[in-house]
């Protein structure tokens, strides 16, 4: 479908909701399935608790039951449906989720959490999505923030957060089985049981398993991408007073995927190793307690982590992270939040002859503390809140974030708001020391060329200043409109540099031309983001969204990286969205996701449309049967380009059944 049709037809889409609430009649919606959105709380913009409407930033919430009616079964594909983030699967195991432009396999301007505990890895400033592994039914909601968040989250939240948080234990009593099997899923799924300890405190433990066989390849011969992940742990709540709840989780995991991940093995001759299987072992625990008052809220969180990464060498992190929130209302206009936290991170790397960081052991401190307070200039009605975020870090030192919001609620139906705000991408443990030999070449009878990646200690924060605007409506239970622009500027942008050739005396023969890390790029990102939700009947709900993003880019006068601007072609320019669920009967419904998604010119890929559809068919009261077809339109299609040394693999059509039982 061309661009010009999906605008078209997304534009028109708002128009018809719009002009259909106006007429609307006084139909009872009692049994209205999906929750009024702009009545819905958050906690991931301020970090305490505020309702939707008069939220001064691009939020989006994903429901259990969106997650229910997508029909996916990953966190990733869950994703799709959120305006603004571009989600590509690159293999069986990857994907590429990114916010407002720069995606990438490791979008290392996307901070990613669960419950509250950072899954943004410290040593390549990315997530591995294959690890964010869940019973679906176990989670409470996403929270998605468009835009920087680096107030109240920290460095690394520039283009977006991502909160996700699961359900008390409380919430997910008794037993439950699921089972998963179809196209690519020779068999997987997950039991989950929860109960009582006392009359105060309650328990769950699950265990959880993912098998996917190899998707097809754009590369011959075919890439073995098979993925297989066993994921188990806990969690318990405990009621210690009538305002105090402690709670303590933990869980442990294994996955391992095949990969056509590259290294060097040899020089003189000069051969290339392929590992055929890479994978991850890891686990964590944390500890959170929460006092809630009638006008103040205090919050403490530590928690433990653990992994072993194998891809290319195998590296072992640890990360131990504290953190204390406290928000307070202030007579009648202020309602201050604050806290600080502590991080402390530690990885060693058995470095490989070719490919490792240097030194092989590092360890790092982050220490920080924040501020906001959120002033009612004129109560239900006018609200300024100002913030910032101080940060010290061992790689770039002292560092500041502040941000100012402004939010205009002309009724008690719409609010109009406006923000400005700093964030930084602070650099990792790659981008100061790692070192990888990329290719070798013969410069003359005696002397090998070797091309080498290596990091640099003068890296610094890549900076954003973020203008935003947007304007949110519901005029009644039916219909919610929520619409946002950004105007981004950033400098400092990551690039990489040639520099002159260099010998070293403990490798002789060997002449080596060095790429290395800088930050020689600037450049403006724009765009505006359009959802709609409307009730069309009490057994029929419309989902609809609209994206547009333009990147301009451009390298300093000193730079020579080739590449860099390619950055600005692996975003789609426009996405949009339609989701329909209709209810045929009490607990059984039909759902339809479409996705359109623009060209990637980066990775000489067509724009494309997927879509997925999904049936819910209750068996009796404790049995659930899903059918779930997705990319059926496709019978191939890659979604993102070989990225970080791994083939891209073709979606194709496929269809599996999901089986839940209650008990």
């Amino acid at each position: 479908m061309p661009k010009g049709s999906i605008s078209r037809v997304s534009f028109a889409l708002v128009l018809l909701l719009s002009s259909r609430a106006a007429a609307e009649d006084k139909q009872d919606f009692s049994d209205f399935s999906l929750e009024q959105l702009l009545n819905l709380h958050v906690t991931s913009v301020s970090r305490r608790e505020e309702q939707l409407l008069r939220t001064a930033s691009a939020v989006y919430v994903v429901t259990q039951e969106d997650i229910r009616r997508s029909g996916a079964t990953d966190i990733a594909d869950v994703l799709r449906m959120v305006p603004g983030l571009n989600v590509a699967q690159i293999s069986s195991s990857k994907w590429a989720v990114g916010s407002r432009g720069f995606n990438a396999q490791w979008g290392n301007k996307l901070l990613v959490m669960v419950d509250g505990r950072t899954v943004y890895a410290p040593t390549f400033s990315g997530v591995l999505w294959n690890m964010q592994d869940f019973i679906l039914e176990d989670i409470d909601r996403i929270e998605i923030i468009r835009g920087p968040g680096a107030t109240v989250w920290g460095a690394n939240a520039v283009n977006g957060v991502i909160s996700i948080t699961t359900k008390r234990a409380a919430d997910t009593q008794g037993g439950l089985v699921t089972m998963n099997a179809g196209s690519r899923r020779p068999g997987e799924g997950g039991v989950r049981y929860g109960g009582t300890i006392g009359k105060d405190a309650y328990y769950r433990v699950y265990a959880n398993q993912t098998h996917r066989t190899s998707l097809p390849s754009t590369h011959e011969p075919p890439v073995n991408d098979a993925w297989n992940l066993t994921h188990g742990g806990f969690r318990m709540d405990w009621k210690t007073s009538k305002q105090g709840e402690l709670t303590v989780d933990g869980d442990l995991m294994r996955g391992i995927s095949g990969t056509r991940d590259l290294a060097v093995e040899s020089l003189a001759p000069f051969s290339l190793r392929g590992d055929e299987h890479s994978g991850q072992t890891g686990g964590s625990i944390r500890t959170r307690w929460n006092h809630a008052g009638a006008r103040s809220n205090l919050t403490f969180q530590a928690y433990y982590e653990s992994i072993n990464n194998y891809e290319l060498f195998p590296t072992l992190e640890h990360l131990f992270d504290f953190d204390m929130v406290h928000s307070r209302e202030w007579g009648e206009r202020h309602n201050v939040t604050w806290g600080m936290g502590y991080r402390r991170s530690i990885d060693r790397n058995i470095n490989g002859a070719h490919v490792g960081y240097f030194p092989a052991r590092k360890s790092a401190n982050l220490s920080s503390a924040f501020v906001q307070d959120e002033i009612a200039l004129r109560p239900d009605r006018l609200y300024f809140s100002l913030g910032t975020k101080f940060e010290h870090n061992s790689y770039t030192g002292f560092e500041v974030q502040p941000s100012a919001r402004l939010l205009w609620m002309p009724s008690s139906k719409s609010s109009l708001w406006g923000a400005v705000s700093r964030a930084l991408r602070t650099p990792n443990r790659g981008d100061r020391s790692l070192r990888i030999d990329l290719d070798a070449f013969p410069v003359d009878e005696e002397t090998t060329g070797v091309l080498t990646l290596r990091g640099n200690a003068e890296t610094r924060s890549e900076t954003l200043m973020a203008y935003e605007a947007g304007y949110r409506y519901q005029p009644n239970q039916r219909l919610s409109i929520d619409v946002a622009s950004f105007y981004n500027v950033y400098d400092h942008l990551g690039t990489i540099e040639p520099g002159s050739p260099l010998a070293q005396a403990d490798s002789p023969g060997i002449l080596y031309f060095p790429l290395s890390f800088s930050n020689l790029m600037r450049g403006n990102v724009y765009g505006t983001e359009i959802s709609v939700s409307y009730q069309v009947t009490p057994k029929w709900t419309l989902k609809g969204s609209h994206s547009l993003l333009r990147m301009r880019l451009r390298r300093y006068a000193d730079s020579q990286d080739g590449l860099a601007e390619d950055a600005e072609r692996n975003s789609p320019g426009t996405q949009a969205y339609i989701g329909s669920t209709f209810r045929i009967s009490r607990g059984m419904q039909v759902s339809s996701n479409t996705y359109f998604v623009a060209s990637l010119p980066a990775w000489n890929i067509p724009a494309y449309v997927r879509q997925d559809v999904s049936l819910i068919v209750p068996v009796g009261k404790s049995l659930e049967l899903r059918v779930v077809g997705q990319n059926l339109l496709n019978t191939s299609q890659a979604e993102f380009g070989e990225a970080e040394g791994t083939a891209a693999s073709v979606m194709k059509r496929g269809v599996f059944l999901r089986l839940g039982w209650k008990f």
